[in-house]
């Protein structure tokens, strides 16, 4: 059976449909798909994500009954020196152009395109 996989953008990472219909083992609530799983789930105190191997992150939710389900997603990102540079480089920019007024969206395009030139430039 070939696994189908499905963007989510609210992690910005790829799950495998296959896991759906997820059921709760608890009171055994079924959800049919990703959105049915964030509408009748909640999000954790503590903190929605764990890393696994650079391959995965889980992402935690409660069910209704207070049992706590996962759903496995993939992170696809590069982990050397400079897509590390780079994360760290749009974590801080962007809620500096957001204090300032400009939408997330905004934000990010204005960051990528100061993060190329940054490149173009270590790279002359």
């Amino acid at each position: 059976m070939k696994k189908e996989n499905a963007f989510c953008e609210h992690t910005n990472r790829y799950y495998n449909n296959d896991q759906f219909p997820k059921k709760c083992t608890t009171c055994l609530c079924q959800f049919e798909d990703r959105s049915s799983f964030l509408a009748s789930t909640s999000k954790l105190m503590k903190g929605s994500y764990s890393i696994g191997p650079q391959s995965s992150v889980l992402e935690y939710r409660n069910c209704k009954c207070g049992s706590t389900l996962t759903l496995k997603m993939f992170d696809e990102r590069k982990y050397d020196e400079k897509s590390n540079k780079q994360r760290e480089f749009f974590r801080q920019r962007i809620p500096k152009l957001i204090k300032k007024g400009y939408q997330e969206s905004e934000a990010k395009d204005i960051v990528m395109k100061e993060w190329n030139e940054l490149s173009d430039k270590e790279a002359a």
